[in-house]
Parts: C-alpha cells; structure tokens; sequence
C-alpha cells in the first residue's frame, strides 16, 4: 500500500493474519486502526506526515510489532522517543527525524 496518496489507515478489520505493511510515501498524519491485525509485526511507515507523539500513541496497542520504520516524517518532539519505550517486544527500530531537544531549566 506504499505511494497511494493514503491520507488515514482503515478498512484493515478482515486483515487478521496480516504481518507486515508496508505504507511508506504516503500522507498518513496519525496512526490508527492498526490493533485490529494482531499478528502485525512488521511495519513500515517512513516518508508520510507523521508529527506529534499523540499521532503514534497507537502503536502502543499493536502488541506483536517487533520491526518498525518510520524514518522520514515531520516528528521533532523529543517526547515521542517514550512510546517506544512502552512496546514490550519492538527490537527493531529505524527512526531518522529531525528532533529538537527539550531543556528544563
């Protein structure tokens, strides 16, 4: 489903055994409707417009996803460096984005 011109993830209900997905050059701007394929491991999600930690607070519900790549969006907010944290068993990431740090003084 890369280079679709997709602007959000649905209809993937009757995709149960789906492992991987590939939606890479696309214009998906939060990540959704993903917890609905279980046996997703494997996502890749590089070049789409994700930018805010609120757009990938879903991933934390895809419970089997080991591989992740989203290199590539709008994300700056350090911030969203933490969802990762709470993935039990993602053990491959790649994410190249333009981060800016966040100093408390």
């Amino acid at each position: 489903m890369q280079q679709n011109q997709i602007k959000q993830i649905e209809n993937l209900d009757s995709l149960e055994l789906l492992d991987t997905l590939n939606l890479s050059n696309n214009y998906i701007s939060k990540l959704e409707n993903l917890s609905c394929c279980p046996l997703l491991s494997s996502l890749v999600i590089t070049h789409n417009c994700l930018e805010f930690p609120d757009d990938l607070e879903h991933l934390i519900e895809c419970k089997n996803l080991s591989s992740l790549d989203m290199s590539y969006n709008r994300i700056t907010d350090v911030l969203a460096l933490d969802i990762f944290g709470k993935m039990k068993i993602l053990v491959n990431i790649q994410y190249f984005n333009f981060l800016t740090l966040i100093y408390d003084f």
